[in-house]
């Protein structure tokens, strides 16, 4: 009897474990890119994109910068508005990992 519950018990503390290092706000908005990600991927045909850049003759990055430009401002509402929540999560995410990286605080040795 004394193992049962001691083994519900420790499934739940697993349990809360798995949440609280899967639902951080880092991954929370890992997850919320990749959502993203995958709704711009399934409305914007980037073969296509790709293929047009390749034809534009000249790989100028003027040129190459004003097709991008050209094709985002002539896309739909939705693509839009994907792309810049994908380019703010990122740069949040960057931010973090940044910031973590260059303030982070000396480990004190025993």
């Amino acid at each position: 009897m004394e193992t049962k519950l001691k083994n519900r018990i420790m499934r739940r503390i697993q349990f809360i474990f798995y949440c609280r290092s899967t639902v951080s706000k880092v991954a929370l908005k890992i997850y919320i890119t990749l959502i993203l990600l995958w709704g711009f991927i399934s409305n914007v045909s980037l073969m296509n994109v790709f293929k047009n850049t390749k034809n534009l003759g000249s790989m100028d990055a003027g040129h190459v910068l004003y097709f991008y430009k050209y094709a985002f401002m002539n896309t739909e509402l939705v693509v839009q508005t994907i792309s810049v929540a994908v380019f703010i999560l990122a740069v949040f995410i960057l931010g973090n990992n940044i910031k973590g990286l260059l303030f982070r605080t000396p480990q004190r040795q025993a």
